[in-house]
């Protein structure tokens, strides 16, 4: 855990925060009285506006929304118009001048536009009833301003039927006849494309697929896919717009508000978002930061480097319209209602605040007067009677923080809600501290956070434990369920390899398959963006398989390993290389309900003779025996309808198999097979110095390894 933090307050003037007051209060008492010695820095804190543990403590605060008034309803995107008449008239004003060169103008505008917007929602309630609201800036790569914004609805007005739905989100192209100003608009802000093998050149394309999954397919009624995100209806109505030369119908549509988008005149994309499991991921989307670029900074002089440490600089580009935007002091993020962070902190362990050059000795006498929230919380439950009614995290609904007289007040006005600040499971004492104030109430001093029944425990660990939460590795079920609703899957596997390393865990096997879902929540996604295949599916053995490779890599990074718990299951093979090895993705990624399927109706069709060469195929390989199976038939006699039964089968069960066939021709008979010269780089010239150019340590050398069965047809040819 970090016991200083360096926050940059201006050019020529830091602030050094420390974790630990009694370490200032240590160096006082040494006789060192400057601060140069005390704190170890780090660069771009929390209050550091953009920075990553900016954008960490907003999303944050956003669950914490969640967890108050409930999941978001609607999910908004609007980007800049430049073709405004507000910015078109100023120009006129400015000769000789573009619209790309006057970026104040723009941000003016946009700001305008989405105040306009914001009042629109929260005060005539556009949508119905808004209890919540939240809005983010970001810039596009041209230098455009635009917002990602979360509208919570009441839940009378929120919509829940496809009918509802429909009514708010249409992703279809207007009739011209009908509703000529709305099929203008829809053709010129709310077109994606045109994309697709044809126009390669578009920027959405990434890997010869488009990046935002269009074209999307038809669609007769709104519904949601099985991560929790709208597929909305888009019939085939056959209304097409011209776009780059290219004819686009409702596949290329992306879904808007017929209202909104005619009031605006710009890109203004609407999504339902009502399912809790696409939650976390537009939080992430809408709190993902700046865009960064690494840059390795080395000597190139032959000064011997004593200090092996690399020094990595994260870049940030800043363009001229997020500049006026800074420079005009507009938001980059609000939030409706407000979030209270309420530090914890141990006894005599608050955090300090000094400037550089500040006597220590100075620092401590000011800490001594200023009450840490925590403090003044004990403070009023001693004085104000209706305070005991409430928790720590409680405590902002009902009362206001005052920071110039470090107190609390009852709240006359306004709503708040409290986010107890997040401890690392390794952090000890002030991890059961945290769990006692979440549960605790009218505490009048730390000792009575650590009573239990009348009963002062010397360590709240051990009150925990009276309190019965430390039973049966309880406190690291509470852990990792309550950081669920908070943190990224990746982030509660990391968790979890820090439990199983660093802390006593009576049960690993029934803590993995208590939590396992909620660390493999991002497996699905990770999968379909690691294969391109955005249709792929994975059955939960797969799904846990991917995870616990994942905690098996981060156990190998400090030395361990999952086989250290015997009770837990480890991966295979094919799992652990899956993510390095594209072949292996490549042979992984097939949709196991679809071969499945394919292998129980092709099965009932095989005669006897088929059957015998299919069992002791499969037995051969399930089994793990190995063994030579030739095959023998004339044409057309059903070998080729064998070899797609038994690779149907193999898929099916996330094993790789590899068809091969001397021809090309034949080969296009076999799913996903390849000629033997490209599969195994069989030399098109033989002689008797040729061999296989496949090299030790190679993607294909580790396919073959991983591979379950070859079936290699015309062979003998």
């Amino acid at each position: 855990m970090e016991q200083y933090r360096l926050d940059w307050i201006s050019r020529n003037q830091t602030t050094i925060r420390s974790d630990l007051y009694t370490s200032v209060r240590d160096a006082v008492r040494r006789g060192d009285n400057d601060p140069a010695h005390v704190g170890k820095c780090v660069i771009l804190p929390a209050s550091f506006t953009g920075s990553k543990r900016y954008m960490s403590q907003y999303f944050k605060d956003s669950l914490a929304l969640c967890r108050s008034i409930g999941h978001p309803s609607l999910f908004l995107t609007m980007t800049t118009n430049t073709k405004w008449p507000e910015i078109q008239d100023m120009m006129k004003h400015l000769p000789g001048v573009s619209v790309a060169d006057a970026p104040d103008v723009v941000a003016r505008v946009f700001k305008l536009k989405l105040d306009q917007l914001m009042g629109l929602i929260k005060k005539k309630h556009f949508f119905g009833r808004c209890i919540g609201l939240m809005h983010v800036i970001e810039f596009q790569k041209r230098g455009l301003p635009h917002a990602h914004m979360l509208v919570w609805l009441d839940d009378k007005d929120k919509p829940k039927t496809a009918e509802q739905i429909d009514k708010l989100v249409s992703a279809e192209i207007p009739d011209e006849n009908e509703d000529s100003i709305g099929y203008h608009a829809v053709k010129n802000y709310m077109i994606h494309g045109p994309c697709g093998k044809d126009t390669s050149y578009s920027a959405c394309m990434v890997n010869g697929r488009c990046g935002r999954h269009f074209p999307k397919r038809y669609n007769g009624v709104t519904c949601f896919d099985e991560s929790g995100f709208p597929i909305y209806r888009r019939r085939n109505t056959g209304r097409t717009v011209r776009r780059k030369g290219v004819i686009l119908d409702n596949k290329f549509v992306v879904p808007y508000n017929r209202e909104l988008l005619l009031r605006f005149q710009c890109h203004i994309n609407l999504e339902i978002c009502n399912n809790s499991r696409s939650l976390k991921y537009l939080f992430k989307y809408c709190l993902k930061g700046h865009d960064t670029a690494t840059m390795l900074l080395k000597r190139t002089s032959n000064v011997k480097v004593v200090d092996e440490v690399k020094h990595y600089l994260d870049g940030r580009y800043v363009c001229a319209s997020e500049a006026a935007w800074r420079i005009f002091g507009f938001d980059i993020h609000s939030r409706w209602p407000s979030v209270d962070r309420l530090p914890i902190h141990l006894p005599e362990s608050k955090y300090v605040s000094f400037k550089t050059g500040e006597s220590l000795q100075n620092v401590c006498q000011r800490a001594d007067s200023k009450r840490s929230k925590l403090e003044a919380w004990l403070i009023a439950n001693r004085t104000l009677p209706e305070a005991k009614n409430y928790t720590y995290a409680e405590f902002p609904s009902f009362f206001t923080w005052l920071p110039k007289e470090c107190k609390w007040k009852a709240r006359q006005r306004g709503d708040v809600v409290g986010r107890l600040s997040e401890v690392h499971p390794t952090a000890g004492d002030l991890l059961y501290l945290r769990m006692l104030l979440m549960r605790k109430k009218g505490c009048t001093k730390f000792e009575d956070i650590r009573t239990v029944d009348g009963v002062l425990y010397n360590t709240f660990k051990d009150a925990c434990g009276a309190m019965g939460l430390l039973q049966n590795d309880k406190q690291w079920h509470d852990a990792l369920k309550e950081n669920a609703h908070s943190s990224f899957p990746h982030q509660i596997r990391e968790m979890f390899v820090n439990i199983l390393s660093y802390s006593s865990v009576a049960d690993p096997l029934l803590l993995w398959q208590s939590h396992w879902k909620c660390m493999s929540k991002d497996i699905i996604s990770k999968r379909r963006n690691h294969t391109g295949n955005p249709d792929l599916e994975l059955t939960d053995e797969d799904i846990q398989s991917f995870a616990l490779a994942d905690i098996e890599k981060l156990l190998n990074d400090i030395g361990k390993s999952l086989k250290d718990c015997p009770d837990l299951p480890f991966p295979g093979s094919i799992y652990m290389s899956s993510d390095l090895n594209r072949l292996i993705v490549e042979e992984t990624s097939y949709n196991i309900n679809e071969m499945k399927e394919k292998h129980d109706n092709n099965y009932r069709k095989l005669n006897a003779e088929q059957q015998e060469v299919y069992k002791a195929v499969i037995n051969s390989v399930e089994d793990k025996k190995g063994g030579l199976f030739f095959v023998h038939g004339s044409g057309g006699c059903g070998k080729t309808f064998l070899w797609q039964t038994i690779i149907s089968f193999v898929r099916s069960k996330r094993k790789i198999v590899l068809p091969v066939a001397s021809s090309g021709i034949a080969a296009t008979l076999l799913p996903g097979g390849r000629t033997a010269h490209s599969r195994f780089h069989i030399p098109l010239k033989l002689d008797q110095y040729s061999s296989a150019g496949i090299k030790h340590g190679t993607d294909i050398a580790e396919l073959l390894q991983a591979t379950d069965l070859i079936i290699w047809d015309e062979a003998p040819m």
